[in-house]
């Protein structure tokens, strides 16, 4: 364990990694960052050529010089910074701009719109580049639009919209990381459709996928299994319906409707197994090796060449490699190979939680599998195909444990059960799929495959409903911050070394660690316990109020049904690690807090109440109310109006408030507003 510090791929994966945060955080001119990289690298040059020994300063700027590069490739990355990005030729007047542009991928629709990404390839005839979201309103009457569908557009963009309400997913920052910047909304009749220019590879495999799903609903392959296998073996989620993703999220089990690691570390396990036959003749496993990365790539042109896929097949080929010369280290050396191969194609992979991780899946498996086999080496071949799963999946979940605390805020107990019982299931499932697909392209009877597959998706949804079912076993809610990552990713590195390696200097640091989580899940707990917090939350046409104290929460709610399973609530609890949440459906006229009151003024207009002076003041329900009256007699410190009030009201509202002085604070503008006491 103590080389692998030392190999030359680790340590530049380490260090890329820092440079890449680092240079996501504080960007700097890539000109600049070119002159420090090309100067470093000359200082090396020159002290290796005239054989200066600079002793410790040749690691410090060896590991620099790698920070460095990080920080360059991010930069390097940043399409904004590109002479030829969209950004730098719209107008900077109110005049309207035309776009030429190119649909790169179709997302899954929402109940009113379409959802592409799409590049912009010309703005006012200048050819540029750089990818934007795209949204065009639902039309049964109008074709829909397809990869490599060509665009005419005359409008202006508009910036993507960033969450208005705390805790939340921020998808702006997603696609920020996808280097998009800008949304374009569309009725059917704001854009002229073009003939196609060319055909790209995503064109190709999209034009396959319908000729697939046109196939297998002809012979006869149901809607629900037909969503299953596109999401299995496509790459493709939209087809599967809102009750089955919510079932497999509810029972920790949404990762087995999108391609990641596990589906191609089972087809791989598969594959050495067909292919074990050919390691008796000379060259065999060399042959075998090679049918094995062909056919993983297939699979990958077959899923659509999606950047979770190859990075997934990037990683597996390289295990593979490293397996076929049977020696850890060489395991090891190919995975942080594959690793620095796809952070210099794509430093924003960093960021993608699907590359952390399978990453940490494998590298624990790879790491502590062979100690957990040593404990016990079973004879039989069922009870060690058995204790391989079992092996297999404690250290895959020990590995991706922080990772999954952190941003899961779950952790399912029966993660061992659903293992056992899935994973088999799965395996056999993608092979009957693949031949599925293989047979019926090639006009073969493939009835018998798909009643096969139809039954394979009862058994699988049946063991995952019945671990749904089982909430007790769930633990849910857990709030997991940054500093107790970092802690327990060390904790987990400080393991695998001690038990390698006995130090009792790493024994105790060990020790540290796990005191040093202890201590910050009692302070946040403690905190956590003295503070309370007020949020008047934005909902369209809809009030929502949350007021914390300590551990405790209350939810008022007027004009939706909601449930404890709602999504903002939701985010709530993950963030804050909040279990003890009551909702009410009904909002008091009055809420006091700490020594703050506030007054609610819903449809009634109701508010003239004798010695009673609010701090704040919350217009819901657009009430008709002289606001200006309201001001004088109440006095209060702040007016809050939340979506359900009408645009017009509230921008009225505002006028009377900036003359009153008086601080107005308009959700749908500001997003929630949060006090906190």
């Amino acid at each position: 364990m103590t080389k692998l510090l030392h190999y030359i791929p680790f340590q530049m994966v380490v260090f890329f990694s820092v440079g890449i945060v680092w240079g996501d955080f504080f960007s700097m001119q890539l000109q600049f960052l070119f002159g420090l990289v090309v100067g470093a690298i000359l200082l090396l040059g020159i002290t290796r050529w005239k054989k200066i020994n600079l002793g410790y300063w040749d690691n410090v700027i060896g590991y620099g010089l790698f920070i460095l590069m990080g920080m360059l490739l991010v930069s390097a990355h940043n399409t904004r910074t590109h002479k030829n990005h969209y950004s730098h030729f719209l107008s900077n007047d109110d005049r309207v701009n035309v776009y030429y542009i190119k649909i790169n991928e179709v997302l899954k629709p929402s109940v009113k719109t379409q959802r592409f990404y799409a590049e912009i390839v010309q703005v006012n005839k200048i050819k540029t580049t750089g990818n934007i979201l795209l949204s065009i309103q639902r039309d049964s009457l109008q074709t829909h639009l397809i990869v490599d569908d060509e665009i005419l557009v005359k409008t202006n963009l508009g910036l993507l919209s960033e969450p208005l309400n705390p805790y939340v997913f921020d998808y702006s920052k997603y696609l920020n990381r996808k280097q998009i910047y800008h949304q374009l909304y569309l009725k059917q009749h704001d854009y002229l459709k073009l003939n196609p220019q060319s055909k790209t590879l995503k064109g190709i495999i999209y034009t396959i996928h319908k000729k697939i799903n046109r196939r297998l609903v002809a012979n006869g392959m149901s809607a629900d299994d037909l969503g299953f296998i596109n999401a299995l073996l496509l790459g493709k989620r939209q087809f599967l319906s809102k009750d089955i993703i919510q079932t497999y999220s509810a029972s920790g089990a949404i990762h087995i409707l999108a391609i990641s690691g596990l589906h191609v570390g089972v087809l791989l396990m598969l594959l050495r197994l067909m292919f074990q036959f050919l390691h008796r003749w000379k060259y065999g496993k060399l042959m075998s090796s090679i049918c094995v990365v062909i056919i993983l790539w297939s699979f990958a042109f077959l899923a659509g060449m999606s950047a979770s896929v190859v990075r997934a097949v990037t990683m597996f080929t390289a295990l593979q490699v490293g397996m076929s010369l049977h020696k850890r280290h060489f395991i090891l050396h190919t995975i942080f190979i594959s690793m620095l191969f796809l952070l210099i194609a794509n430093p924003y992979f960093l960021f993608d939680v699907g590359f952390q991780l399978s990453y940490s899946a494998v590298l624990s498996i790879v790491l502590l599998r062979p100690i957990l086999c040593d404990l016990w080496k079973p004879k039989n071949a069922i009870s060690r195909y058995t204790w391989d799963l079992v092996t297999v999946s404690l250290t895959a979940q020990l590995g991706v444990l922080p990772l999954s605390l952190y941003y899961f805020h779950q952790f399912p107990l029966l993660f061992l059960i659903s293992n056992l019982c899935i994973i088999p299931i799965l395996a056999v499932l993608l092979f009957t799929g693949i031949f599925t697909i293989v047979f019926s392209l090639l006009g073969i009877p493939t009835a018998w495959l798909i009643a096969v597959f139809s039954a394979l998706i009862y058994y699988m949804n049946t063991i995952v409903n019945w671990v749904s079912d089982q909430e007790l076993f769930l633990i849910q809610h857990i709030h997991f911050s940054g500093l107790q990552l970092g802690i327990s990713i060390g904790v987990l590195v400080a393991l695998v070394f001690l038990i390698h390696q006995f130090k009792w200097r790493l024994f105790y640091m060990l020790l540290l660690m796990v005191l040093g989580i202890q201590m910050s899940f009692f302070y946040y707990k403690y905190t956590l316990e003295q503070s309370s917090e007020l949020i008047v939350y934005h909902q369209y046409k809809k009030s929502k109020l949350l007021l914390r104290t300590g551990g405790k929460a209350r939810v008022f709610v007027v004009g939706s049904i909601i449930t404890s399973n709602d999504f903002l609530l939701r985010s709530y609890q993950n963030k804050v690690g909040l279990s003890d949440l009551t909702i009410q459906r009904s909002i008091p006229n009055v809420l006091s807090f700490s020594d703050k009151i506030m007054l609610v003024v819903d449809k009634d207009g109701v508010y003239n109440v004798e010695q009673f002076k609010p701090n704040i003041v919350l217009l819901r329900g657009s009430p008709k109310i002289n606001l200006e009256r309201l001001i004088s007699t109440l006095k209060p410190n702040i007016i809050i109006a939340d979506g359900s009030s009408y645009p017009s009201y509230k921008k009225r509202w505002e006028q009377t408030c900036s003359q009153q002085k008086t601080p107005f604070h308009d959700t749908s503008q500001k997003g929630a507003y949060v006090f906190k006491y």
